[in-house]
């Protein structure tokens, strides 16, 4: 009778960790932050400078008209839609990587920003959104009068 041998510790975590990476890339396609029925996220890079914090969505098949962008307390909502080159009707598939239909991204913003001093622009199917951060003045001398 063949003996398996079981290791549990860290091992195992490694393992579960692995699965559950594994099972989150495997439905990401169609996941969407709201209950939208059949929807896809776009992937983003939010980086920031000294003055800025910039958020860059990958919008491909997605027109002007149909992207918007809401800005609420600490968080960004980008919304869209692209729609199927070819329009509708029954295709027999090989391959489908490209969801169509309805897509939602929120993204918490890492620092304060002045959403009034904040712009979007989709271009070649990337939507730049900037943000302009709240600049705090630090180390501030006092004068110290006397009585």
């Amino acid at each position: 009778m063949p003996v398996i041998k079981i290791k549990i510790g860290q091992d195992a975590r490694e393992l579960s960790e692995h699965f559950d990476k594994m099972v989150d890339d495997f439905f990401q396609v169609g996941v969407s932050t709201s209950s939208l029925p059949r929807g896809w996220q776009p992937t983003v890079n939010v980086c920031e400078d000294e003055t800025h914090v910039y958020i860059i969505a990958d919008m491909a098949g997605v027109s002007r008209e149909d992207c918007t962008v809401t800005v609420e307390d600490q968080y960004v909502r980008i919304r869209g839609r692209r729609e199927s080159p070819l329009g509708p009707g029954n295709r027999k598939f090989h391959f489908m990587e490209i969801v169509y239909g309805e897509c939602e991204r929120i993204i918490k913003i890492p620092c304060e920003c002045d959403v009034e001093a904040t712009s979007a622009q989709l271009d070649n199917g990337l939507l730049v959104i900037r943000l302009a951060k709240v600049m705090k003045r630090h180390g501030i001398k006092i004068a110290v009068e006397e009585e």
